[in-house]
């Protein structure tokens, strides 16, 4: 009976196994890194147009970044706290992580040597106190 029980279960770890398996192979994952970063409450970054920041951000810092394969910035909009705002990038493959966030850092500190007031700004909108970086995957499109 004990043997019979084992043939079983090893079967049926086969059969899962085969079955995730197949799962990646057809839909491999896509991990997506969530940021969320939070504007500094005060006056001091009233003089400094957000949207505009952000759209720099993406256009010279998130797209000529070639393991990242889409992107988005949200604002918050409605709700408890309007501070919050969400960086999206989806990758390739869950390996690019590490290799997506020091391209990251290399874009960033290019470009900030040729435009040291981006960086400036960045720190007076943005609150280095606290942010979230996160892993998600897709489960469904």
């Amino acid at each position: 009976m004990k043997t019979k029980i084992m043939c079983l279960s090893g079967i049926f770890m086969m059969a899962v196994s085969f079955c995730v398996h197949a799962q990646t192979t057809q839909n491999p994952v896509k991990p997506m890194i969530v940021q969320t970063m939070y504007l500094n409450p005060g006056p001091d970054a009233e003089g400094i147009n957000l949207d505009s920041l952000l759209t720099v951000y993406k256009k010279n810092i998130i797209d000529p970044n070639q393991q990242i394969k889409s992107s988005k910035i949200l604002s918050h909009w409605w709700g408890a706290d309007s501070r919050e705002i969400l960086m999206i990038y989806e990758l390739g493959s869950f390996g690019s992580v590490v290799e997506t966030f020091e391209r990251q850092n290399e874009l960033v500190e290019e470009y900030v040597k040729d435009n040291p007031q981006f960086l400036e700004q960045w720190q007076t909108v943005m609150s280095n106190s606290h942010h979230g970086d996160e892993i998600y995957r897709i489960i469904a499109e």
